[in-house]
């Protein structure tokens, strides 16, 4: 890699979270020339403090996507970071203009335009990433050698939980239905709760038991319990029971069960008040034997005082994973330079993890089990 010409990159809409590690990640690769990145004006505030002045040094800032990609002919790949709903419209920006897409962990809710992103990433023959964390891992790569060397025996039931805080208190878009899950559906009946919340921010789940076990979603049931945060309009609190194709039970816990800022006190980059603002842990028991673990663990908790002056250190958002976003990123650049495709997903991958979601929805709303349609 070391004779690869590096590669000019934007960022576009800057609205996902998730963006603030990535950009950091990508400012810290020397194959990568960050060129410039477009803001809604309110989240240039946000990041500039959390990611600090210096981040910005040296990039051009625009509040407009296509002013962005007009002033600088010289990008060749943008970060498709905007709000969920404005992935489409970012992506078409892309398409028209040749330029590869990391794209973030919801690409879009709604299928015609997922079929839409395929259909334009084939006819302009695009390299796109989509940026699913926990397929980055060692941890995740380590169980699933386990899984298949027939140690646990047959795999029977699999669980996992995915806590995290609501990130509408920093990014108020998450907590807008249509911003967020694209479409205003309730989810019941006549309910004041709509889609677009915990269950759509946390595909991730979904996407590794698909890639521990080789398998699709079958069926799910999914239930979603009222609220704990008054005002919030999507949902915060819900649970997934499905069975995969290969036979597999899984269960599965994406609420936002960290209560903010009570618990979830993040105060730079690296450091966040005890509990984590993040908690992952899997199980995976087998006829021979089961497999516990904590994907996101904390470097190291200094534990020294009373529990409210306690910290964790690193953990699964931050620079923990930084030596997995830089191979994510040297894989993107590589695929880009010598003309291959080995995106660890791809669109068309990820698809399948989008409708299993959309049947859990499907599920709360009807009250019963609901076949994923593939």
């Amino acid at each position: 890699m070391e004779t690869v010409k590096p590669l000019n990159i934007a960022v576009m809409g800057f609205e996902n979270g998730h963006c603030y590690f990535l950009y950091g990640a990508l400012k810290r690769e020397p194959l990568i020339n960050v060129v410039a990145v477009s803001f809604a004006p309110r989240n240039r505030i946000i990041y500039e403090k959390r990611l600090g002045l210096k981040a910005f040094e040296g990039v051009d800032i625009f509040y407009d996507d296509k002013e962005m990609l007009d002033a600088h002919p010289e990008i060749e790949a943008v970060v498709v970071g905007g709000a969920n709903s404005d992935h489409i419209a970012e992506f078409r920006l892309c398409a028209e203009r040749g330029l590869h897409v990391i794209s973030m962990k919801a690409p879009t809710y709604d299928m015609d335009e997922y079929d839409e992103m395929i259909r334009l990433q084939k006819e302009h023959n695009l390299v796109v990433y989509i940026e699913l964390e926990m397929r980055w891992k060692a941890t995740i790569r380590r169980m699933k050698e386990i899984i298949k060397s027939g140690k646990l025996g047959e795999i029977e039931t699999f669980n996992a939980y995915n806590f995290s805080h609501n990130p509408m208190w920093w990014q108020h878009w998450m907590d807008i239905p249509e911003k967020s899950y694209g479409k205003r559906i309730p989810v019941h009946p006549n309910d004041r709760i709509f889609r677009g919340g915990a269950l759509t921010d946390h595909p991730h789940i979904f996407d590794v038991v698909r890639y521990l076990f080789d398998s699709d979603f079958d069926t799910v049931y999914a239930e979603a319990a009222p609220n704990m945060r008054d005002g919030a309009e999507t949902e915060d609190m819900v649970y997934i029971i499905g069975k995969l194709k290969n036979g597999v039970v899984v269960s599965l816990d994406p609420s936002y069960a960290n209560r903010e800022p009570e618990q979830c006190r993040i105060e730079n980059f690296y450091l966040s008040k005890y509990p984590r603002a993040v908690q992952v842990e899997m199980q995976v028991n087998g006829t021979k034997g089961m497999l516990l673990s904590d994907p996101y663990g904390a470097d190291y908790v200094e534990s020294m005082g009373p529990i409210e002056q306690r910290y964790t250190v690193g953990g699964g958002m931050g620079v923990a994973l930084d030596d997995q976003r830089r191979l994510f990123i040297r894989n993107f650049i590589k695929d880009i330079r010598e003309h291959t495709d080995n995106a660890v997903i791809s669109l068309e991958e990820h698809k399948k993890t989008m409708l299993a979601m959309n049947a859990a929805y499907d599920s709360i709303y009807l009250g019963k089990p609901v076949k994923v349609k593939y």
